[in-house]
């Protein structure tokens, strides 16, 4: 039988019921290093020092021994008595995540009760996966005092839960020097750490053109407002004109500025923004340019690759062009061919090519012929000023092209057998890096064919591709399939041996039986619509046809829509109807093979209605009841089934939330219009208990009733 342990936590102890099966020692003349417990149910842990301490809450225990059932040496109350209380058993180290009730910080657990402040989701993600959140226990506020506040988690690598972990063994390797005496309030409410100013530094002059800068700064917060200050830059005033500002999230802490004006002096200062939209600003950072309005041209780049007559025999005729590191941003090639085709002056059709982003190579794409080429280049710095043309290099090819190998057929494979309707299949072939390939297809004596395989057809696939879906084949048929590969230059390799391969299509399904609406039914719920069933018949897909008497038309039975249903469903629900007239209805099945079959016989039906008819009330789909959710910021988005009424009204309500006295007494609507059966509901306040109701309304204003309530709640940490 699986043993449990049920804790009743008091002030100061664990109590373990006796129902509990535990290796239970005969009572003992001296107790040795371990659990230990009286007459009683209290369990305590008795360190080498010779004092006893107390597990306070369950959670505590579990996280050193998890749900097992460790020995637990049994004392006399006189020997108990005669061992001191030395204090509290903290968590065990990297283990589980807590929290206190009165406060929404989560912190890791390190040795001798330190407590570490994780201070985003995004590390506690990093650190204990994407449930992380249901490691966290709430700690009762009387227990805080057992820890101590250690340094914050900034980065996933300031923390090491395994690490931790590993760091103990047993309680009394939690015991020690750092045992707390007066930990850190934590439910001190106060707004962030102001952000330190990294970059630029203090009184730093800049040189560089367009007057540009990456503003750096350390802080632990999502959101941050950046402002940069100019003296006496377009205004009579010290500092009163705002240079540049930006706005930054997701723990973002570096922007870069717009050019600022002028060789002059900045400041800058950043201002971090909590959940709690509270606000801090750093302290003024100033710096200045002294820069000239225009910069000179860079310098001449030196080709290194090609060298100079260097002969190439590669096919496609491809290089890669390569220059020295002038740390110019962007760069021009200009490659020419002397007498290439049908130019009759020497180098009179260059091509140009641009490497952007600091680059030192650019891959020229092929080249034609067997020919004498010359390359340059130019360098363009980060101000647009270009640097004058290097000096040509030439170069050359000499290569003929070689016939590409036969393709290797990967599928079909030989002699396979096809099932499915519509005859179709996409043959491969082994990457073999060709441009082209001739897939060609025959069949034999495929209808009228009078000679095997003497009705060959050949398909062209393009860009490199390894595969191409053919279409539609004759008839159950033996057929053979063969490529061939086609290179950059057009030169056509061999053939690829037959493979061969045939189809045996199954027969299309029967009729499906129309079980609703049953004919000359009279409907009269308004919106006039109808739901379509069929019997069982365990086909994939089916196709609905609505057809309706002078609908719009003076040719009776002339407007007809189809409807589709897959997924081997026996109905098609919501299907609207136009006023008061007569309508017929089929249904025609599709198989797993893509095979169709006959329509069924026509039900006829009727709709007689009032306009003023309510519709139905919607039936929510999400969230389901007594969902919880853990995502943050608390949003989610509401659904329901498709009534095809035009509009619908959300109601949401909270169960005491922030000020909210009485339950449910702040109620929030919203309206989704256009016949959507969805809503993106905005951020929920608090970890709280939610409901949620819908009704609808159709297009004559005329609504439902209320849907039944639908309750969930959000645990979430911030």
């Amino acid at each position: 039988m699986r043993k449990f342990i049920t804790f009743l936590s008091t002030a100061a102890m664990v109590i373990l019921p006796l129902c509990v099966s535990f290796s239970m020692p005969a009572p003992a003349q001296a107790a040795s290093v371990g659990l230990i417990k009286g007459p009683y149910d209290t369990v305590y842990w008795l360190s080498s020092n010779g004092k006893r301490y107390v597990f306070p809450t369950y959670n505590t225990f579990f996280s050193w021994y998890g749900y097992s059932s460790p020995a637990i040496q049994q004392l006399s109350l006189d020997q108990l008595g005669t061992i001191t209380i030395g204090g509290n058993v903290t968590y065990k180290p990297g283990v589980r995540l807590i929290k206190v009730t009165t406060n929404p910080k989560v912190y890791a657990v390190s040795r001798y009760g330190v407590l570490r402040w994780i201070t985003s989701e995004a590390i506690a993600t990093q650190l204990y996966g994407a449930n992380w959140a249901l490691m966290v226990d709430d700690l009762p506020d009387p227990f805080f005092v057992n820890y101590n506040i250690g340094a914050d988690i900034n980065n996933a690598s300031d923390f090491n839960p395994t690490e931790q972990s590993n760091s103990v063994t047993t309680p009394d390797d939690n015991i020690g020097t750092a045992q707390p005496t007066s930990p850190t309030n934590p439910t001190q409410n106060v707004g962030p750490t102001a952000p330190v100013v990294t970059a630029p530094v203090s009184n730093q002059i800049l040189t560089n053109y367009p007057r540009t800068l990456t503003i750096s700064w350390s802080s632990n917060v999502r959101r941050h407002y950046v402002e940069v200050q100019c003296d006496f830059c377009g205004t009579s005033a010290a500092w009163s004109y705002v240079n540049f500002s930006a706005n930054t999230d997701n723990y973002t802490n570096s922007v870069v500025t717009t050019a600022l004006a002028g060789d002059n002096q900045f400041r800058v200062r950043v201002k971090a923004i909590d959940e709690s939209n509270r606000e801090t600003w750093s302290n003024y950072v100033y710096f200045s340019f002294k820069t000239s309005a225009a910069s000179s041209g860079p310098a001449v780049p030196t080709i290194t690759s090609p060298t100079a007559n260097q002969i190439f025999t590669n096919y496609p005729r491809t290089l890669t062009a390569q220059w020295s590191n002038d740390g110019a941003k962007k760069h021009t090639l200009e490659v020419a061919c002397d007498y290439c085709s049908s130019v009759t002056n020497m180098y009179s059709n260059p091509s140009y090519y641009v490497a952007d982003n600091y680059a030192t190579t650019y891959a020229i794409p092929a080249l034609a012929g067997d020919n004498t080429f010359r390359i340059r280049a130019k360098a363009t710095n980060d101000s647009g000023v270009d640097s004058a043309w290097s000096d040509y290099v030439y170069f050359s090819f000499k290569t003929a092209p070689t016939a590409p190998a036969a393709p290797t057929i990967t599928s079909p494979y030989s002699n396979q057998q096809y099932t499915n309707y519509p005859r179709t299949l996409t043959v491969t072939w082994a990457n073999d890096n060709q441009l082209k390939h001739n897939v060609e297809v025959a069949c034999d004596y495929c209808v009228s064919v009078s000679n095997p395989y003497s009705g060959a057809t050949t398909y062209v696939s393009n860009n490199y591709a390894m595969s191409y879906a053919l279409p539609a084949l004759a008839g159950d048929n033996t057929f053979r399939v063969r490529v061939q590969a086609v290179d950059a230059s057009g030169v056509a390799g061999a053939w690829s041996n037959y493979v061969y391969f045939s189809f045996k299509t199954p027969s299309g399904p029967s009729a499906p039986t129309i079980i609703s609406p049953v004919a000359n039914h009279i409907f009269t719920n308004y919106p006039r619509s109808i739901d379509v069933f069929w019997s069982n018949d365990n086909q994939k897909s089916h196709t609905v046809e609505v057809a309706c008497d002078v609908c719009g038309t003076g040719a009776m039975w002339s407007s007809v829509a189809s409807y589709y249903a897959d997924s081997y469903a026996t109905g098609y629900q919501g299907i609207s109807l136009a006023g008061d007239n007569q309508f017929r209805v089929r249904v025609k099945a599709t198989n797993a093979s893509g095979v169709t079959g006959p329509w069924s016989d026509w039900v006829y039906f009727r709709s007689s209605t009032s306009i003023s008819s309510a519709p139905r009330a919607p039936w929510i789909t999400a969230p389901y009841s007594n969902q919880i959710y853990t995502n943050y910021p608390r949003t989610l988005t509401a659904k329901w089934f498709n009534d095809t009424a035009k509009k619908h009204t959300l109601e949401v309500a909270c169960d005491y939330c922030s000020s909210v006295t009485n339950m449910y007494s702040n109620p929030s609507y919203y309206v989704a219009d256009n016949y959507t059966t969805s809503y993106a509901l905005p951020a929920l306040a608090g970890d709280n208990q939610f409901r949620i109701r819908v009704k609808a309304t159709n297009e004559n204003g005329v609504d439902s009733v209320w849907s039944d309530y639908v309750y969930f709640k959000f645990k979430t940490a911030r």
